[in-house]
């Protein structure tokens, strides 16, 4: 049966994920790995914990952050993904993607104008993303 296929899959992978985290406990490598693992089985709340938990290694916090923004805009809940996308931004300033994510934001919340803003200064930051997104109205909220 197909359900315990996928069930089977997540137990193991989570079980060598977990194997990571007991091998580096203090680093967030391992637990940000678990959260893109369980983000990967739409075990979102789960993710959650884990991308949490990798917010506390300043190498990762930022990562972590922007990624608790994008389960949060996932479920709707624009405020906490603004505070998540707003700390990952001040953490890492030049990490386009978190810029690119809080354009999405605005967008959906109607505010264009800072749309706009985060959007040049995402690709701003990396050219790439203008082939991949011509203009700000190019995202999907």
């Amino acid at each position: 049966d197909w359900k315990a296929l996928v069930e089977l899959k997540w137990q193991t992978s989570l079980a060598k994920a977990k194997a990571a985290v007991a091998a580096s406990p203090s680093s967030g490598e391992p637990w940000m790995r678990l959260g893109f693992l369980a983000v990967e089985f739409k075990r979102y709340e789960e993710a959650k914990d884990y991308f949490v938990k990798a917010r506390s290694d300043p190498k990762t916090s930022a990562s972590a952050l922007n990624n608790l923004g994008n389960l949060a805009f996932i479920r709707g809940d624009m405020e906490s993904a603004l505070s998540d996308f707003s700390q990952a931004s001040e953490k890492d300033p030049s990490d386009a993607q978190i810029h690119l994510n809080l354009a999405r934001l605005y967008l959906k919340q109607g505010k264009a104008q800072k749309a706009s803003a985060a959007y040049e200064k995402a690709v701003g930051l990396d050219k790439s993303l203008r082939e991949q997104y011509p203009d700000v109205s190019s995202l999907t909220p």
